[in-house]
């Protein structure tokens, strides 16, 4: 198994752990999945068909259930990879694509429910006061 493939998939899985509090996280994690799918099926390696249909359907999910601030950054990548689909060919679009994918993955992980688990340290007014 290729490093990339390695890496992406343990993106994947980070994103679908996200996904058990945020709906968008799955929908993407899906969509990547069924793009390799597809390339598995067919050898086509970027198939436009597919993610035109795909692309839009993710952006909707995330925007009808944003629940975090990454959410916007996530969808804030969909114009690059579009634009990308157009303009770049060949390794460099598969770089490009693949770098956007792993981002989008890391963002989708469970990051507001790890940081609702973790205490909280207060630096402000309503630190407590150690008088002893």
């Amino acid at each position: 198994m290729h490093w990339t493939l390695t890496v992406i998939g343990l993106a994947v899985a980070w994103a679908l752990l996200g996904g058990l509090w945020r709906p968008g996280s799955i929908a993407l994690a899906a969509s990547w999945m069924a793009g390799q799918a597809f390339y598995v099926g067919t050898g086509n390696a970027l198939p436009l068909a597919l993610y035109a249909v795909l692309d839009p359907l993710v952006l909707y999910i995330i925007w009808r259930h944003h629940s975090s601030r990454l959410d916007w950054f996530i969808m804030a990548c969909f114009p690059f990879q579009w634009a990308t689909y157009v303009m770049a060919t060949g390794a460099a679009q598969w770089w490009i694509l693949w770098t956007i994918a792993l981002a989008q993955m890391v963002l989708a992980g469970p990051w507001p429910a790890m940081q609702r688990a973790m205490p909280r340290v207060s630096h402000g007014p309503l630190r407590t006061r150690n008088w002893a």
